[in-house]
């Protein structure tokens, strides 16, 4: 299999920005949950000091607010990346999926359905392949695919042909 290059940067837009803004939600909820838990940890540890509790005190806020956006700064970008980098997986796989059944529906021949070594989906690549070889033993490679084609389907992959529909209707 030759090695193919990205020529999309984000390959399915929609999809990959609704996963990464719910890692982003995740790495948001995770960063106040840590909030929380390091404040009621120093509180706890203020009202235990012998002395000079009243200077902590006055510090803390700072000090908290100060990690929290130091904690942001960081977790925010590698949250954003990492998400659109872990989609990559998923929707490019998907859209070489589409991609080769939309060439079996023009009635080309693309060819077994390959992706990249290491990208999700293989198992539905093999049997969109184990598809284009079934419908190529049935009507040959040279058919182009037409309606009367698509009623020699099974009923629930076939479209509804205006033939069909009266039957169905009668």
């Amino acid at each position: 299999m030759s090695h193919t290059i990205r020529t999309k940067r984000v390959i399915a837009p929609g999809f990959q920005f609704k996963v990464t803004v719910r890692f982003l939600c995740i790495a948001l909820t995770l960063t106040l949950a840590q909030t929380f838990i390091l404040n009621h940890t120093m509180m706890e540890v203020v009202r235990d000091l012998p002395h000079d509790e009243g200077i902590m005190l006055a510090l803390w806020p700072e000090l908290l607010l100060e990690n929290l956006l130091f904690t942001l700064a960081y977790s925010i970008p590698i949250t954003i990346v990492g998400g659109l980098l872990i989609t990559f997986r998923v929707a490019g796989p998907e859209y070489r999926i589409k991609q080769h059944l939309s060439s079996l529906i023009r009635g080309e021949d693309p060819g077994p359905c390959r992706l990249r070594k290491g990208d999700s989906l293989g198992e539905v690549a093999e049997l969109v392949t184990q598809l284009r070889s079934r419908l190529h033993q049935e009507s040959g490679p040279q058919q182009t695919t037409e309606q009367g084609d698509l009623e020699q389907l099974d009923p629930p992959c076939a479209l509804p042909s205006e033939g069909r529909s009266q039957r169905m209707a009668s």
